[in-house]
């Protein structure tokens, strides 16, 4: 009997052990963070582009369209066949002028103004001013010319060729009779245009006949001077006279340098 209650005490003791350790497991259980997911971790699932039924259709933005450089130079639209507009109407009127005729040249003058009184392009505008100042024409032709040239200058402000804008706008205010707004157009272009001979010979020859024209005649003679001393020698043959790198600008000089030389007068 002795045996039976020491083997009874041993087995109790252990069962009491065992409970003391489930109950311990329990509490260490339930003061731990649980996990949602019992087994192993579920695969983490990666964002996937969207198909095409999925997603909002896309906007592709509108291609920027970059307006072309204007390079004032290009300025020759093309030939109007049926109104007769001559693309390279500089050269021609030019060449009339030179030629003193007057009534051909009044013709290129008249087209010019109609093709041409509505633009927008300064250099189209001075030229077609330019041509139109030439020789003395009609008060309408010179009116004309001068809203065109006034209107170079206006849009061509701070462009390459604004001296070119200046010398047309002084051309123009002169054939008109507006002398003292030629002499201030022609002063700006001569110090626009110092590094440009044309500009600066034909500007400085019109801008001494308009101060002749107001009565400042010993000015007018001293510009003339200096303009002459930097002028190339006319043509060795004035009835081919486009000969060499001879061009219409040069004609031009030449024809302001001669009309300046029998009013004021000059001595060469």
């Amino acid at each position: 009997m002795a045996k039976l209650g020491g083997l009874a005490g041993v087995v109790l003791f252990g069962i009491i052990f065992i409970l003391k350790m489930w109950v311990l497991g329990n509490r260490v259980n339930t003061n731990a963070p649980q996990n949602p997911y019992p087994g192993p971790s579920p695969p983490v699932k990666f964002a996937t582009a969207p198909t095409a039924k999925q997603s909002s259709p896309v906007t592709t933005p509108r291609p920027v369209t970059v307006a072309p450089k204007h390079d004032p130079r290009d300025v020759a639209p093309k030939l109007d066949a049926d109104r007769g507009y001559d693309p390279n109407f500089l050269k021609t009127a030019a060449l009339q002028a030179w030629f003193g005729q007057d009534k051909e040249l009044a013709a290129t003058c008249d087209r010019t103004l109609q093709f041409l009184k509505d633009t927008n392009n300064p250099a189209l505008a001075e030229q077609a001013a330019k041509i139109c100042c030439l020789r003395p024409l009609d008060d309408k032709t010179h009116d004309a010319a001068l809203v065109l040239a006034r209107r170079a200058v206006e849009l061509g402000r701070g462009n390459a060729f604004e001296a070119n804008f200046q010398m047309a706008l002084g051309m123009a205010e002169y054939r008109s009779g507006n002398y003292a707004l030629a002499d201030a157009a022609l002063l700006a272009a001569s110090q626009l245009g110092k590094g440009n001979y044309s500009v600066s010979g034909t500007s400085t020859f019109y801008r001494a006949m308009s101060l002749f024209r107001q009565g400042k005649e010993p000015e007018a003679h001293k510009l003339a001077a200096g303009a002459i001393a930097k002028m190339k020698p006319l043509p060795t043959d004035e009835r081919n006279p486009l000969v060499g790198r001879n061009n219409a600008d040069d004609l031009i000089l030449w024809m302001a340098y001669k009309e300046a030389r029998e009013l004021l007068p000059l001595t060469r």
